[in-house]
Formats: structure tokens, C-alpha cells, sequence
């Protein structure tokens, strides 16, 4: 039996006009990341976390921060994101992420 692996989706979009981009909506970032888990045998989405109008200039957002807590927690084997930029747009937080993970 293969083990499944606890996949999270995070998703941002740091305006309210990017919230109906086609390409970058927070709908088009999940729909993505869905059918990537889909596409795997061994994934399966624990849970989507969505930050809707934040920066990613700092680590200062509700839904990352629950991911985060989750991760702490042991709840999630991995996080899925559409780019690196929608995770964080700072280098020195991003180590601290990866370092994290």
C-alpha cells in the first residue's frame, strides 16, 4: 500500500483586481494545484488556505499562518503553490520558510 502524501494548497493574490485575473485569480491558482493532486497517485489535499488581497512582502497573513501552524503540527506532507512569488516575496523569509519545511 502506498502512502499518501498530505498535500496543502496555498493560494494569494495581494490586490482585490487580481482576484479576477484569469491567469492569477485565486480560483485559477487552485484549479491548477487541484489537477496536479489529481494527477498524482499518492497525493491527496488535506486543505486549500487562501490570503485574498495580502502582500507576500511579509509573513503577516491569516491563512498562511494557519499553514504554517499545520506544518508545525505535523498535519501536511507538503505545500503546493503556483509560483514562488505567491508564497513569499522575500528571499530572507523564504529561507525561513524552506528551512521550515
Amino acid at each position: 500500500m502506498q502512502v499518501k502524501l498530505k498535500c496543502a494548497i496555498y493560494t494569494r493574490v495581494s490586490t482585490r483586481n487580481q482576484l479576477n485575473a484569469e491567469y492569477s485569480s485565486l480560483e485559477a491558482q487552485k484549479d491548477r494545484l487541484l489537477n496536479f493532486i489529481k494527477s498524482k497517485e499518492n497525493f491527496e489535499l488535506f486543505k486549500v488556505y487562501e490570503d485574498e488581497a495580502y502582500s507576500g512582502s511579509n509573513m503577516d497573513r491569516p491563512a498562511f499562518n494557519e499553514m504554517i501552524s499545520d506544518v508545525k503540527k505535523g498535519r501536511i506532507n507538503c505545500v503546493l503553490i503556483y509560483k514562488f512569488d505567491r508564497l513569499t516575496r522575500s528571499v530572507k523569509d523564504f529561507h525561513n520558510i524552506n528551512d521550515l519545511f
